[in-house]
């Protein structure tokens, strides 16, 4: 079962990758808030991340992690391969490709930061609470490393080209819809973590105590 969220985990990573640069607006009030697609993509991938830990734990998870940075550089090296065999040089497919890697880079280093706080606290909470209180701790655990990953990708993708104010807000507007996004999984969390528990064998249906690492 791992094999298959850390596949998952990958390919919900690239495909936050892939559209992380397009944004469209939406007017409310007024207002025009930039979003993109990609958000919803990243927030999968926070939540696979804290259904990870809830049936194994930090250690497990945080492969996932290292897994998704390797398969991206191999995306990268391979897609550019690609392009060049195909002789789709300066073609659309070409433009996404040459952009990706500043993204994967910046991922990178959002990645160490913000994807380990949400298994770190996942876990911690884990034991504190017993395995109890799962949407809650989902929440309390996905929501601060979404933020703090977003923080550190955006100062570093979307504030070239920007003034402060416009940077503030796609941060903001993103933020809002990645807390509203954690609320809606933390109400499916449970299902499909019991799911994959009874896939799994009754060993894993019941809480048992991990030490943390």
């Amino acid at each position: 079962m791992l094999v298959y969220l850390a596949m998952c985990f990958v390919t919900f990573e690239i495909l936050s990758t892939i559209f992380n640069q397009y944004f469209f607006d939406i007017s409310l009030f007024g207002f025009s808030f930039p979003l993109n697609i990609s958000v919803v993509f990243f927030c999968v991938g926070f939540f696979i991340l804290d259904v990870t830990t809830e049936i194994y734990n930090n250690k497990e998870a945080d492969k996932l992690i290292y897994g998704k940075i390797i398969g991206q550089l191999i995306f990268i090296v391979f897609g550019k391969l690609g392009i060049i065999g195909a002789g789709l040089k300066h073609s659309q497919l070409d433009a996404i490709i040459s952009a990706t890697p500043v993204m994967v880079l910046n991922g990178v280093l959002a990645s160490l930061v913000g994807y380990k706080t949400t298994t770190y606290l996942m876990q911690k909470m884990k034991i504190i609470y017993r395995g109890r209180l799962l949407p809650l701790r989902y929440i309390c655990s996905s929501l601060p490393g979404e933020i703090i990953f977003s923080a550190v990708f955006a100062l570093l993708s979307f504030l070239h080209g920007r003034t402060w104010a416009q940077f503030i807000m796609v941060f903001s507007t993103l933020s809002l819809v990645k807390f509203l996004l954690s609320c809606l999984f933390s109400l499916i969390i449970m299902p499909v973590t019991a799911i994959i528990k009874y896939f799994l064998g009754p060993q894993y249906e019941k809480f048992e105590y991990i030490p943390f690492t």
